[in-house]
C-alpha cells in the first residue's frame, strides 16, 4: 500500500478511531446483559477483561507494525495462502455486514424511541445508510479524521453524564462483592471482551499513519477510555437502577439518564440529549462497518473504483434490516456476532502473529 501526503494520519488519531468504533450499540445494550450474567459484580468483569484485552491490543499492533504498509487481507496470502484467505476474507466481509445490520437497526429505533417518534423506518435508515455510505467513501483517512473531529463532543458529553449519575448511586447496590463466587464475574469477562467490536480497525489503520512504530499508546489509550466509559457505564447504571431494575428494561442506560436532574436545564430534554453521543458512536460505526465490508470484498474483485462496492453495501443493509421484526430477533443476532468478535478481533491476530514470528515474515509487500 502506497501512501501519499493526504493519505497519512497521525498516530495519535488512533485513540479517536478506537474510542468511536467501538463505544456503540454493542456497549449500549450490552451493559444490561453483563449486570444479568455476573450481578452486582458486573463492573469488577470489565476490571478483569482489561488486561486481557491489553495482551490481544498489544499483538494486533506488533502485528500491524510487521507489516507496516499493508492491511491484513493484504499480507494474508503470505502467513495463511489463498485458500484460507479466501475464506479469512469472506468470514470477514460477513461480520462486518453483520454488525451493519444490527447496528443499523438499533439505532433507527433508538432514533424512533427520542428524536422522530412519527418519522417511518424507512426514512430513518435511508438518511443513517446514505450518510454511512458518503462518510465511508471517502476513504479510511477522511473517516478517521471525521472520528477525530467529533471525538471532543463524544467523549465529554458522554463522560460528564456519567459522572453526573455517580451523585445517585448507592453503593449498597454494588455489595457484596463476590457473593456468587467468581465464575459469573469471568463469564462477564468473556462478554464484555466479546462486544469490543471495532478494535480490527487498528489492523487497517496503522499502514496509514505517519510513523506506525508510535502507535503502541495510542491504541492503548484509546482502549482505556473504553474501558473507563464501560467501567462508569456500568456502574452507575447498576447503582442507580440496581440489579432487579435492570433486568426487564431494554435500554438501562436511557432509563438510567431519564432520572437525573440537573438544576436549570429541562429534563425532557436532557435525556435525549445525553443519548446523542451514543448515537453518535453508533453512526461514526456504521461508516466503519461500511468501509471494512466494501474493503473486503474489493479484495476478492478488485475494481478500480470502490464507490459502487460501498453503495452496494449499504443499499444491501436496508433490505436485510427489515428482515429482523422485533427487538428480540435483533438481540439474537448478539450470539454469532460476539462469536465472530472473538475470532475476528482476538484469535486471528494472535495466530497470524504467530505465523509471522515462527515464518520470520515481515515486510511492507503484499501479494
Amino acid at each position: 500500500m502506497k501512501k501519499t501526503p493526504g493519505d497519512v494520519i497521525y498516530p495519535a488519531c488512533l485513540v479517536a478511531l478506537i474510542l468511536l468504533s467501538v463505544m456503540e450499540i454493542e456497549l449500549y445494550t450490552g451493559g444490561s446483559e453483563i449486570i444479568k450474567t455476573a450481578g452486582r459484580d458486573a463492573w469488577l468483569s470489565v476490571i478483569l477483561a482489561a488486561p486481557v484485552s491489553y495482551f490481544f491490543l498489544y499483538i494486533t499492533v506488533r502485528l500491524a507494525q510487521r507489516f507496516s504498509r499493508c492491511t491484513i487481507l493484504e499480507y494474508a496470502p503470505r502467513l495463511w495462502g489463498r485458500p484460507l484467505t479466501y475464506a479469512i476474507i469472506t468470514v470477514f466481509i460477513g461480520y462486518e455486514l453483520l454488525w451493519l445490520v444490527r447496528t443499523l437497526w438499533h439505532s433507527a429505533e433508538i432514533n424512533m424511541i427520542f428524536f422522530l417518534q412519527k418519522t417511518p423506518l424507512l426514512v430513518v435508515i435511508l438518511f443513517l445508510i446514505i450518510g454511512a455510505v458518503l462518510l465511508a467513501g471517502g476513504g479510511l483517512v477522511p473517516l478517521v479524521r471525521f472520528f477525530e473531529f467529533m471525538f471532543p463532543f463524544f467523549f465529554l458529553s458522554l463522560f460528564i453524564a456519567l459522572v453526573l449519575a455517580l451523585s445517585n448511586m448507592r453503593i449498597s447496590y454494588l455489595i457484596p462483592v463476590l457473593a456468587h463466587g467468581i465464575r459469573p464475574v469471568l463469564k462477564g469477562s468473556l462478554l464484555y471482551l466479546s462486544m469490543l467490536q471495532g478494535l480490527e480497525v487498528v489492523l487497517f489503520a496503522i499502514p496509514f499513519t505517519q510513523n506506525p512504530q508510535k502507535t503502541l499508546f495510542p491504541a492503548m489509550a484509546g482502549l482505556s477510555l473504553i474501558h473507563i466509559l464501560a467501567l462508569l457505564q456500568i456502574s452507575v447504571v447498576l447503582g442507580n437502577l440496581g440489579y432487579d431494575g435492570v433486568l426487564n428494561l431494554l435500554y438501562p442506560s436511557s432509563d438510567m439518564l431519564s432520572t437525573l436532574q440537573v438544576p436549570g436545564w429541562p429534563v425532557e430534554r436532557f435525556e435525549p440529549f445525553l443519548t446523542l453521543p451514543w448515537l453518535l458512536g453508533v453512526f461514526t460505526s456504521m461508516g466503519l462497518a461500511v468501509y471494512l465490508a466494501g474493503y473486503g470484498i474489493l479484495q476478492l474483485v478488485h475494481l478500480e473504483n470502490p464507490k459502487p462496492v460501498y453503495w452496494t453495501t449499504g443499499l444491501l443493509a436496508i433490505p436485510a434490516v427489515y428482515l429482523i421484526p422485533n427487538i428480540l430477533w435483533a438481540r439474537s443476532l448478539s450470539l454469532p456476532l460476539r462469536f465472530l468478535t472473538l475470532l475476528v478481533v482476538y484469535l486471528l491476530p494472535l495466530v497470524s502473529y504467530g505465523l509471522a514470528v515462527t515464518r520470520k515474515q515481515k515486510g511492507d509487500e503484499h501479494v
